[in-house]
């Protein structure tokens, strides 16, 4: 998810310079996390440059009525003024001069604001005129923007702007650049299935922009949630998961598919994992790639005890083509989460010598996990299945 992330804060940070995101693609090297630093304090320094200016006119605005500093913001001072000077003004005063000001114009000062130092501020400002500049905002195309804001919002407020359009690809567009996962959170927790089930349909009209859009959302969601969404994707037709699939085959983003599938309920991930399209001898194999390098064995050995018999013959024969190293980290995380019956459905469709080579690994990761092995074996009849494996650990044992 990672990938993903990294583009979200490129194009906020473009979107703050005034830079196309590609631009900044040499920042890419950098963490997410590093990114949003980045760029929290070249905001900072924005804003600091000139805070005492901010607040003489603050102050000085204390002095006029509401409309006639509200006139004045937008013919003399323009919004990115306007804006700096709601972050050091009382916030009453702020919502009052707010009140008198013309609906494009406020959107113009929301390009500019810094929501965290005028939360105050637009927490107070009446529910019908920030649906207002929302609808403002979306009819621009300024996703950053709205999804800046969300933090400031309380979720009453954020469900009228909701309700107020029936733009699925701005509400998935604005979810992408929320910053907050339990604000995110909350978001999609307000939108009903049928919605949602819109929001995913609509990512196929766009689907090499939208579908890493929301796999990007749905990589930030709680596990509950996230079962809850990849339920209602998994039901969807093979139309809509085909264009997801070629997408993510594409873009190479099966390590950050992988957690949000680990995380879907059994009845979806077999499902997915038995689609035709995820069987392609291609997509397997980045699949498997994707799992070794992320280390994510533990996320796809379950998916391949859930796979059909055919499936599992492709799987193994893939293995069979792994290096010895990557059976080890195989063997390794079977072990770890005793996740021994999708081993044993790989191992026993590979030749004996490859077989041998898992077993090698397992002895030297210790007789702890030989043990849970054999007696997995044991108690569900797969005794003569593992009958090289086990001739091997009995000998090293």
């Amino acid at each position: 998810m990672t990938r993903l992330a990294t583009r979200a804060e490129r194009v906020k940070l473009g979107r703050l310079l005034g830079e196309e995101p590609e631009e900044l693609a040499f920042l890419d090297v950098l963490e997410p996390g590093q990114l949003r630093e980045l760029r929290e304090r070249i905001t900072a320094a924005l804003f600091d440059d000139h805070l005492a200016m901010f607040r003489r006119l603050a102050a000085a605005a204390k002095l006029l009525p509401a409309a006639l500093v509200a006139q004045l913001g937008r013919t003399v001072f323009g919004p990115m003024l306007c804006a700096r000077i709601a972050g050091v003004m009382p916030s009453q005063r702020a919502v009052d001069v707010a009140a008198k000001m013309p609906i494009a114009f406020l959107a113009d000062v929301c390009l500019e604001l810094d929501p965290r130092r005028a939360r105050d501020v637009i927490a107070g400002i009446p529910v019908d005129r920030v649906v207002a500049v929302a609808h403002e905002l979306r009819a621009r195309g300024e996703y950053i923007t709205m999804a800046r804001f969300v933090d400031a919002l309380p979720d009453s407020t954020i469900k009228a702007v909701i309700d107020d359009t029936d733009d699925d690809r701005a509400l998935l567009e604005v979810a992408f650049f929320v910053e907050s996962p339990r604000r995110l959170e909350s978001i999609v927790g307000l939108l009903s299935e049928a919605r949602l089930r819109r929001v995913l349909r609509m990512a196929t009209a766009d689907a090499d922009r939208l579908w890493p859009d929301a796999l990007a959302m749905m990589g930030n969601l709680s596990a509950g949630l996230l079962r809850r969404l990849g339920d209602i994707a998994i039901a969807e037709d093979e139309g809509v998961l085909g264009s997801m699939v070629r997408v993510v085959q594409r873009q190479g983003l099966w390590v950050a598919v992988l957690p949000i599938v680990s995380l879907m309920s059994e009845a979806a991930q077999t499902r997915l994992i038995n689609l035709p399209m995820i069987q392609a001898p291609e997509v397997l194999r980045s699949i498997v790639a994707a799992a070794d390098a992320a280390q994510a064995w533990t996320q796809l050995l379950p998916l391949a005890e859930r796979m059909d018999a055919e499936g599992r013959r492709r799987l193994a024969g893939l293995a069979e083509a792994l290096e010895s190293q990557t059976i080890g980290r195989i063997a390794a995380a079977a072990q770890a989460q005793s996740l021994w019956a999708p081993l044993a459905d790989i191992v026993e469709r590979l030749p004996e010598a490859r077989q041998q080579a898992v077993a090698r690994a397992l002895a030297d990761a210790g007789d702890a996990g030989v043990a849970s092995l054999l007696e997995w074996a044991r108690r569900n009849g797969a005794w003569e299945r593992l009958a090289p494996l086990r001739r091997v650990l009995q000998r090293d044992r």
